[in-house]
């Protein structure tokens, strides 16, 4: 009986953390649309979808790369 209880509030746990992490992805995107300006929905948008593909992370990694050799070049 207690082995069921446990996993009871186990489950409730687990079930109430989706919950509450729905309802701030939901929040968020209710300030992007209404409330953010242009420049945070750029951000966001940044943050949220680009940043996390590979393909992206090495184009910023490289474009930096290119731009500080660019601007630090060493004359001897």
């Amino acid at each position: 009986m207690i082995v069921f209880a446990v996993l009871a509030v186990l489950a409730f746990g687990i079930a109430a953390y989706y919950f509450l992490k729905g309802l701030w992805l939901l929040m968020k995107a209710v300030y992007y649309r209404w409330f953010a300006p242009e420049r945070k929905l750029d951000e966001a948008f940044k943050k949220e979808v680009l940043a996390k593909e590979p393909e992206y992370k090495k184009f910023e990694s490289d474009f930096d790369k290119r731009m500080d050799s660019i601007l630090n070049k060493r004359t001897l």
